[in-house]
């Protein structure tokens, strides 16, 4: 971060999911890391010299590791956003990103449609636990010495202002809020703001349907479904456990969806085709909501797919509708929502 960062509070989009953390910063600076960290104290040793790749944090509520392991625990849980692996994980990502203890953080995060509102009223007590969880700035550094370990916070960016929105929505604001060239200031366009739009956020644990006209929700057409990336990797998990009679570990996982490729016993055994068949099977489902949703949407100015799980999809996503698009950079849509509504809620 640059010095004059420091100096002032900085405004952060943390689109903090199931399978990913994303976090985007006001000056187009960004990162993702894996949604993945375990309970309990670090069990790996770098060797001197080598690259550290396993990070050591404690809480009030225990010690966690990050990084690359062989191990994670589960996120795809209710509990998960006020959860203290959540402080570490987004902690972890805003260290990542160069921010340091000398950092004053406004953030905003998100939670899915279907958990920030009830009904047609804002789940507040969900909302406030939220809040409240990132606000503790409890997470700490281990580090190791001779003499023990020891707990830091000088690399511990502290979170002063922290706003929770819907997912889905956020995708909206990135959309409909622009910088003005001249001022610098952001701005809604009324042009895309005044009509009905609709934003499909296919993520890891969930996938978002959202259709907003003049700052309103259509709550007939909007919703959360159980679908996304984390159910794709289940679904090539227990191919992998039935065809090679063994489960795979999440450094395993990870490495399978990034190359297709299954690595055990010194082999490499490809999977492609599990994967294949696990996107169209999720996808099936997604679709099929969509649709149920949206119709041919015809009655909408266009229908934005975003999420983290978009570039992987993509190809099953065609035809869907005749006004459809992919944002760019689909994955950190919401995270730029969210930094630009922090941003506009703060500087009102």
């Amino acid at each position: 971060m640059s010095e004059n960062n420091k100096e002032k509070i900085a405004f952060v989009g943390v689109d903090d999911g199931f399978r990913e953390t994303k976090v985007w910063v006001s000056d187009d600076v960004k990162i993702v890391i894996p949604s993945q960290a375990r309970a309990g104290e670090m069990t790996q040793i770098s060797i001197d010299g080598g690259a550290k790749t396993v990070f050591p944090y404690e809480t009030k509520d225990g010690a966690f590791i990050v990084g690359k392991i062989k191990e994670s625990d589960a996120t795809s849980n209710d509990d998960y956003p006020i959860s203290a692996m959540n402080r570490v994980l987004v902690t972890h990502a805003l260290i990542s990103l160069g921010f340091t203890g000398a950092n004053r953080l406004a953030i905003a995060t998100g939670l899915p449609y279907k958990r920030y509102y009830r009904g047609k009223d804002k789940n507040l007590p969900l909302i406030k636990a939220k809040r409240k969880n990132l606000l503790l700035n409890d997470v700490k550094e281990v580090l190791y010495a001779p003499n023990g370990k020891n707990l830091s916070n000088l690399n511990i960016p502290r979170i002063v202002e922290h706003h929770v929105i819907s997912e889905g929505i956020a995708a909206w604001m990135d959309y409909v809020l622009e910088r003005d060239p001249e001022t610098g200031n952001l701005t809604m366009n009324k042009d895309k703001s005044s009509v009905p739009t609709a934003f499909v956020d296919i993520g890891g644990r969930t996938t978002d349907i959202a259709v907003i006209e003049d700052c309103n929700i259509e709550t007939d057409k909007s919703t959360t479904i159980e679908a996304g990336m984390l159910n794709i990797e289940n679904l090539v998990k227990e191919k992998i456990s039935d065809e090679y009679d063994v489960i795979p570990t999440t450094a395993q996982m990870n490495q399978v969806m990034k190359t297709k490729m299954f690595r055990a016993w010194g082999t490499d055994y490809d999977v492609s085709e599990f994967i294949e068949l696990a996107i169209k099977q999720e996808m099936a489902k997604i679709h099929a909501e969509v649709s149920r949703r949206l119709g041919s949407a015809a009655d909408l100015d266009s229908v934005n797919f975003v999420g983290g799980t978009t570039v992987a999809v993509e190809h099953e996503l065609k035809g869907w509708f005749r006004n459809q698009n992919i944002v760019k950079d689909p994955g950190f849509a919401n995270a730029r929502g969210m930094a630009k509504f922090i941003e506009t809620a703060l500087k009102k």
